[in-house]
């Protein structure tokens, strides 16, 4: 299990994580309009594998595009497991990312 490190109390921001020995870029965004957080996912050479999808706690980012990622699951957890929602300030902080 890897947890990838996450920025507190931002809205948008990316992060590089080695994952099964390949540096992948992992943008994050808030969308107010709609209170929700969407995720991209580019390779290490900038090309675009996942564009902006509604982030779900406990729901694995890369399915259905799990090819993209051999042999594992992306995924935000909960820190109390009693929340549901990830609000604007919770990415980093009451969501945790694991890639397991």
């Amino acid at each position: 299990m890897i947890k990838i490190q996450l920025p507190k109390n931002e809205s948008n921001f990316s992060v590089t994580a080695l994952i099964e020995n390949i540096n992948y870029t992992l943008k994050f965004r808030y969308v107010e309009k709609v209170e929700r957080w969407f995720f991209s996912l580019y390779s290490q050479n900038g090309d675009s594998l996942i564009l902006d999808i509604g982030i779900c706690p406990g729901s694995n980012l890369i399915y259905p595009n799990s090819d993209l990622i051999p042999n594992g699951t992306l995924v935000f957890i909960s820190t109390d497991r009693k929340k549901d929602v990830i609000k604007s300030n919770d990415l980093g902080t009451e969501f945790k990312l694991y890639y397991i």
